[in-house]
């Protein structure tokens, strides 16, 4: 490794720093950034796959009125729909795209709360 020698300003004092040494800021930065990006995306399509698997349930049992109140009422949709469909029709992809958007969401928030400099 290199190194350069640094002196003070009328001092004697001398101490040895690498050569590239300096703030490692801008990488970690940037990752954490293009981290944040790819969960934000991945959790907008998850999410958007697990409604509409959702309304595939719920127009199933309700046809387009329980579609337009699964649209008003998306929490509803969301968590009652997802079980419906695995227990009583024996589908599971609508409950496994659900929970791992709850997931993912879940970890981009966790995520980006502890970068945050003011978070409680």
């Amino acid at each position: 490794m290199l190194w350069r020698r640094q002196t003070g300003q009328g001092k004697r004092l001398m101490h040895r720093e690498p050569i590239n040494a300096g703030p490692k800021i801008e990488g970690t930065q940037a990752l954490r950034r293009a981290g944040i990006i790819t969960l934000t995306v991945a959790w907008g399509l998850l999410g958007f796959a697990a409604y509409f698997l959702d309304l595939t349930v719920v127009f199933r049992v309700a046809r387009f009125i329980g579609v337009a109140i699964g649209v008003l009422l998306p929490p509803i949709t969301l968590l009652i729909a997802p079980f419906y469909g695995g227990f009583v029709q024996h589908d599971w992809r609508p409950l496994l795209a659900t929970s791992v958007a709850f997931v993912v969401g879940a970890t981009l928030r966790g995520y980006i709360k502890k970068q945050s400099p003011n978070s409680t």
